[in-house]
């Protein structure tokens, strides 16, 4: 018994092997967490808790959805600079992220237990400026989104990943991020 435990290890370890490449090809779930900079007219940075959704076709190739509502808090701005842009007086104002969707594909490397990756896709956003209790302004744009990343599998249905990309690139609002990620693959 004890001579063939070895050779029982050693099938065990192929048989995980298997299950964990056959797990590439599958659909996968996530939660991010973003630091965002915010162009919209004025520059703040901001935070929001994303969502994803995505299948992967096979170890290379993935598409991905990501949504997220309301940024986790707003940023202050600089009263000179928010005086300057508005043309008025000591007016305090906050920037804030209302959500964001997008749809991408993704290339990835597979690196044994790291993955490369970067996404390219379309995004779309809305932000809005607030200033003081006289009015708010609220737009949304669309664009392009891209970014490159990095993840470690940490089980076969785990991965840990960070990334950084340009969320959205659009005429009146830009959204660069700092993501961390966790991805459940099922």
């Amino acid at each position: 018994m004890f001579n063939s435990l070895p050779l029982i290890i050693a099938a065990l370890l192929a048989t995980s092997t298997a299950t964990a490449a056959d797990r590439q090809d599958s659909s996968y779930i996530g939660l991010q967490a973003n630091q965002l900079d915010l162009d919209f007219g004025q520059e703040a940075t901001v935070s929001m808790l994303t969502a994803s959704m995505g299948y992967r076709f096979n170890p290379y190739i993935a598409l991905e959805v990501r949504g997220g509502l309301g940024s986790l808090d707003s940023d202050d701005l600089d009263s000179d600079n928010v005086n300057d842009f508005l043309g008025g007086p000591g007016l305090n104002s906050e920037l804030s992220l209302n959500w964001l969707v997008g749809g991408y594909a993704v290339a990835t490397l597979p690196l044994g237990p790291v993955d490369l990756y970067s996404y390219a896709g379309w995004s779309k956003a809305e932000a809005k400026l607030e200033v003081e209790d006289l009015f708010s302004v609220t737009d949304s744009d669309a664009g392009p989104g891209y970014g490159l990343g990095v993840g470690f599998r940490a089980t076969d249905n785990l991965r840990l990943g960070a990334e950084y990309g340009r969320l959205l690139a659009g005429s009146d609002l830009d959204l660069d991020a700092i993501t961390m990620r966790l991805d459940w693959f099922f």
